[in-house]
């Protein structure tokens, strides 16, 4: 397990360092890793958004029912009904990708309003008045 510690030296000095040289081999790994998932999910959305399907995704086909993997034209097989699950699973990408990318953007629309609120102290917490109903008790300043 890796320790982290706190190097002596002035405010600031972690930030100019290159991200080479802050973040190990395996980090770079699992971000690369992280991206390539990403990207090929995009273009599996964009594929669907056009059209761009290799066969139909309804289409039954009885000579390949419950193909396996890599059978020529099926990269991932058909199912029971002889169906391509690539073209199935574009499909299926669409109706989570859309949905997921807007509860990404509202959160970082709120969080971002949040944080430029004027009742938001410097660490992210929500500051009230003291004459607020929500005090338990008066003191000096916010509470």
């Amino acid at each position: 397990m890796r320790r982290y510690f706190q190097a002596p030296g002035p405010i600031g000095e972690y930030s100019r360092l290159s991200l080479r040289q802050r973040a190990g081999p395996l980090d770079l790994v699992y971000v690369g890793y992280g991206l390539l998932v990403v990207a090929v999910v995009v273009a599996s959305y964009l594929l669907g958004a056009f059209g761009w399907l290799p066969h139909d995704p309804q289409a039954m086909n009885v000579g390949l029912i419950n193909a396996a993997p890599f059978t020529p034209g099926h990269p991932l097989g058909t199912d029971f009904l002889g169906r391509d699950l690539q073209a199935r699973l574009i499909l299926g990408i669409q109706a989570y990708f859309l949905p997921g990318l807007l509860a990404i953007t509202i959160s970082v629309a709120g969080g971002s309003i949040l944080a430029s609120s004027p009742d938001t102290a410097a660490d992210g917490s929500i500051r009230s008045s003291p004459t607020s109903t929500t005090c338990s008790t008066r003191s000096r300043g916010w509470c």
